[in-house]
């Protein structure tokens, strides 16, 4: 493969393909191409364009790394034109405008909060309104020399990182080939994502619960519980169950990985006790949960049959399922059913330390959104405050519709933050996998998955 620095305006340019570089395979003009294993996938992707052009190709240029402008010669020559203008996917991610909102859509107690931040600083990983310095107060020499100490603690160690990562995509397979400069450090991007992923990745002392709510159907409750545990599961390590909590027959079940069983919700309950025992270990749980060989979690169904109205889950049905949980796992990503009233909706709500708001761009979905933030905040106390601290997950409906900033502005405005997910075909797969989502999906799910963390430091007291 050749390179070149500049294109002269004499060469003929034919029409603009986009590029998008995944896992093992790329995806031209949308038609997926697989890669063979050990390839680079980016080396292949240029080779088939080069492949077929009649002249120079002008390519957009799509990976995690970002977003990027080349062309591309019928002998291989490539041509780097620079940074491609963002596009519509990571424009919605983008923060929303700094805009006032009018008063019906901010309440006073409520105001817009910045997309993400690390409890431990009190500081916005991504602001874009630079904040303003407290005043600092004198210490006594005794406060100085007990603060001495010469090891860095670890958020200090983390941050003072200036060592550049190894560069990837687009960024890496240019500077392999000499058409970028090798950076001195760490980009901010890949500073945002260091913390992201060191947020995700933490451990915290006790189980944690994070459910996912929105009363109407097909609002992405299902996609967001299943890709916030794949998330938490692949960076921060084993112990993420995703739960199918819907009071009928949910599809969590028909859109993950089947284990060699087919156990649900109701053959776990039956031996909810034997699980308990001091003798009970945590192999024999294969027995009824599905682990996801790709993203790492496993996953508890509903009960895929038809179920007459008593046979039901109870609050007593419900606890006796979240002990064994609770003791098994340390992150349980829960599916809510779309019934408010459910004995076990309720309770779900009684045992939850994180709550996510699943919706999409569809005016119907948000409605419902806002209104069970609205129904939670009325109830006051615990259920108030689950609100206050809610995550609220805004997935595109649909590929042509414009970016998300003012459902993302009216529900930073009664949530803790507010996170875009751009419109993505993999999101529709029959079984939802990281891998199979585009890589700004990916980047937006790992925002989003961050915010999550955020509210996972302290423990909520829960109803015995």
């Amino acid at each position: 493969m050749t390179q070149n620095t500049q294109h002269t305006s004499s060469e003929a340019t034919s029409s603009v393909r986009m590029l998008i570089v995944g896992e093992g395979q790329f995806i031209l003009d949308g038609q997926v191409i697989p890669v063979a294993a050990g390839s680079s996938v980016h080396q292949a992707a240029i080779a088939h364009i080069a492949s077929q052009a009649s002249g120079v190709v002008q390519v957009t240029a799509v990976d995690d790394g970002g977003t990027q402008q080349l062309q591309v010669g019928p002998d291989g020559t490539v041509t780097s034109v620079g940074t491609a203008p963002v596009p519509p996917a990571a424009e919605s991610r983008a923060t929303a405008p700094a805009t006032t909102p009018t008063a019906q859509d901010t309440p006073q107690d409520h105001p817009a909060r910045t997309p993400y931040t690390d409890r431990k600083t009190d500081t916005p990983v991504q602001q874009s309104i630079a904040a303003v310095a407290p005043e600092e107060v004198p210490q006594s020499r005794a406060e100085r020399r007990a603060s001495v100490t010469f090891l860095p603690g670890a958020d200090e160690a983390f941050s003072g990182m200036t060592t550049p990562t190894k560069v990837g995509g687009w960024h890496g397979f240019l500077q392999s080939i000499g058409l970028e400069k090798r950076a001195e450090g760490p980009t901010p991007e890949q500073i945002t994502e260091r913390a992201e992923l060191r947020a995700i990745s933490q451990h915290w002392a006790g189980p944690r619960t994070i459910t996912m709510v929105n009363p109407k159907g097909g609002a992405s409750k299902t996609p967001t519980a299943v890709l916030l545990a794949a998330m938490f599961a692949r960076w921060g390590g084993a112990g993420c169950l995703a739960w199918d909590n819907n009071e009928t027959r949910g599809t969590m079940g028909w859109r993950t990985e089947e284990g060699p069983h087919e156990a649900h919700v109701r053959d776990l309950l039956a031996s909810a006790d034997e699980l308990m025992r001091p003798e009970a270990r945590a192999a024999d749980l294969a027995a009824f949960v599905h682990h996801q060989t790709e993203d790492k979690f496993d996953v508890l169904r509903s009960n895929p049959h038809s179920i007459a109205p008593e046979e039901r889950l109870t609050t007593s049905d419900f606890d006796a399922l979240h002990r064994v949980a609770s003791r098994y796992y340390r992150l349980i990503f829960i599916d809510s059913g779309n019934d408010e009233s459910a004995a076990n909706w309720l309770r779900m709500i009684e045992h939850t330390d994180q709550l996510v708001v699943a919706t999409t761009t569809r005016p119907d979905h948000a409605e419902a959104a806002r209104l069970v933030l609205d129904d939670l905040r009325k109830q006051g106390d615990a259920a108030a405050q689950l609100a206050d601290d809610a995550v609220v997950v805004v997935a595109h409906a649909d590929q042509d519709e414009a970016p998300s900033a003012e459902y993302l502005a009216r529900f930073e405005a009664l949530a803790r933050a507010a996170a875009p997910i751009p419109y993505d075909p993999g999101m529709r797969a029959a079984h939802l996998r990281l891998d199979g989502l585009r890589p700004d999906t990916q980047v937006a799910w790992r925002h989003a998955a961050a915010m999550v963390a955020d509210g996972l430091g302290q423990q909520r007291a829960h109803t015995a």
